[in-house]
């Protein structure tokens, strides 16, 4: 009976896998939902648009490192785009007013 359990369940691998997909999903949807945000609650002025742009940058370089990661797998690249992302994130690249 555990030989069937373990045959039809997914391995770790599958369920990291499902995981960082969520992940990654969850972040580009709440950096989507803060930009709207910015156009629904302020006037839309220049900073306004900058906060696009700014967003518009943060997502090409989180897009672009999730896909990176997997085909080079090298470390030094990971933690160069991990420093960027947490840079971006702690200077407040989107900050709600």
């Amino acid at each position: 009976m555990s030989e069937t359990l373990s045959a039809s369940s997914p391995g770790p691998g599958a369920i990291l896998r499902l995981m960082r997909l969520a992940f990654h999903t969850g972040f580009l949807l709440l950096l989507g939902i803060a930009t709207a945000r910015v156009f629904l609650t302020h006037a839309a002025g220049s900073t306004s648009w900058l906060a696009v742009a700014m967003a518009v940058l943060l997502t090409a370089v989180y897009a672009a490192g999730a896909v990176v990661r997997h085909a080079l797998h090298r470390r030094w690249l990971a933690m160069t785009w991990l420093a960027a992302i947490t840079t971006a994130l702690q200077r407040g690249i989107i900050r709600p007013r």
